[in-house]
């Protein structure tokens, strides 16, 4: 190396020159400026159900899916049912 500082170009605040002030100004899609994403449930209590939630209702729309009735599902199915 010849004495010159390496930059990070992964951080913004490692830039220098027009690239510091673009970076620094793009803000993630998923950025909320919010103190919690849902009101009145705190961060930390959604991240532990969350993922609970979204399990039920998924499991819920294949079991309706799965006791429908609907011959045209049946050829995208993976085991057979057992009775």
């Amino acid at each position: 190396m010849s004495g010159h500082a390496v930059e990070n170009m992964t951080c913004a605040l490692a830039t220098s020159g027009p690239e510091a002030n673009f970076l620094s100004l793009t803000i993630p899609f998923y950025f909320a400026t919010r103190k919690n994403l849902v009101g009145g449930v705190p961060d930390a209590v959604l991240s532990l159900v969350a993922h609970h939630i979204v399990y039920w209702i998924l499991s819920l729309a294949f079991d309706i899916l799965d006791h429908s009735g609907w011959t045209w599902l049946d050829k995208n199915r993976v085991y057979e049912p057992e009775g």
